[in-house]
């Protein structure tokens, strides 16, 4: 009989992004694994809550909607952020967006 394989299933993190958006920010700068470790699970919180409390937003305004969209993410941001933080947030995520729309817009007309 042969060997049955087994499969690993990979913990999902954004260490990778964290350390990548360090250097691009920052060059030359390094982070130990214990400090990307401790970013990663700040920001996994981070996001576990807003996403959490956009939900209960979200049941709150419209209990028949289930569906949790962008409106509700960024009403809860507003509510849990300092307003500047929110600003430059909000800035870098419309423009992320914006540069997304474009370049799928540019591969469309290349095709």
């Amino acid at each position: 009989m042969g060997k049955v394989k087994t499969t690993r299933t990979r913990e999902r993190t954004d260490a990778g992004y964290i350390r990548k958006l360090c250097h691009v920010n920052h060059p030359g700068f390094n982070i130990s694994q214990s400090a990307l470790d401790d970013l990663d699970l700040l920001a996994d919180e981070l996001f576990d809550q807003l996403a959490r409390e956009a939900a209960e937003l979200l049941q709150l305004n419209t209990p028949k909607k289930s569906t949790l969209t962008v409106r509700e993410m960024d009403h809860n941001a507003r509510l849990n952020f300092d307003p500047e933080l929110y600003r430059q947030v909000s800035a870098a995520a419309r423009d992320a967006v914006l540069s997304y729309a474009s370049s799928v817009k540019s591969e469309a007309k290349a095709t």
